[in-house]
């Protein structure tokens, strides 16, 4: 095919940061429901560590890893977003 797709949607910081702060809010949403499901957990890391709170993500991320069966595909990232964000 020669369509292009040119996704812009994170380059401007303050829109990002903008979005960000609205997934957190809806994982903390999700996380009331659903509060060992290790998706979320990881997110919820991920997000803060964007948001540059290493220290929350710490939590989330450790949580996350604890909750994750030893076969589940994101445990890798998980672990390597945990060391990511215990350097951080």
């Amino acid at each position: 095919s020669s369509v292009t797709v040119r996704h812009s949607g994170y380059v401007d910081p303050d829109q990002t940061r903008a979005k960000c702060e609205r997934n957190l809010r809806l994982l903390r949403l999700d996380h009331q429901d659903r509060p060992h499901d290790p998706f979320i957990l990881f997110y919820l890391g991920w997000t803060e560590l964007g948001l540059g709170r290493p220290a929350e993500a710490v939590r989330w991320l450790t949580e996350a890893c604890r909750h994750a069966p030893p076969t589940m595909s994101l445990l890798p990232k998980c672990y390597g977003q945990l060391a990511r964000a215990h350097r951080a």
